[in-house]
């Protein structure tokens, strides 16, 4: 990875705020979430910024 694509990725901005309100985000937050099935007890955020799944 890049400086620039380390520096956007690691901006707080893109993690936090709108990105949690913005309703695109919302729905595939709920969908991804959706899925997982009921018994699922643990889960591997892995590669995904701030670990949204983990957090909502």
């Amino acid at each position: 990875m890049n400086d620039f694509e380390k520096k956007y990725y690691e901006a707080d901005s893109l993690w936090s705020g709108e990105m949690l309100t913005d309703v695109g985000n919302q729905t595939r937050i709920q969908e991804t979430a959706r899925i997982i099935p009921d018994e699922v007890v643990t889960l591997a955020d892995i590669g995904c910024g701030n670990g949204i799944l983990k957090t909502t």
